[in-house]
């Protein structure tokens, strides 16, 4: 997400704000706001610390892929659309 949508916005906003500070960092650890220095993160899921509020940003469709061979060893939920 942050190389293919993230990256983009955030040339856009510097153009805007050109006195902007932005420190674009991915990976799966929560950052801790206070001790990084941060003012503002973005995450993608459901946020874990309740003494942070969150705004939704938009929404981004999840798909699970698989070869087609493993695909006919998943079990399927009903939940999901079966693998074509």
């Amino acid at each position: 997400m942050a190389q293919n949508v993230l990256a983009g916005l955030t040339a856009k906003m510097l153009k805007e704000y050109p006195g902007l500070s932005v420190n674009l960092v991915t990976g799966i650890p929560a950052p801790d706001l206070i001790a990084d220095g941060l003012d503002v993160v973005i995450r993608v899921g459901a946020l874990q610390d309740s003494s942070l509020f969150s705004r939704r940003l938009g929404a981004m469709p999840m798909v699970v892929c698989a070869a087609k061979k493993l695909s006919h060893t998943i079990r399927h939920t009903g939940k999901t659309r079966r693998f074509e």
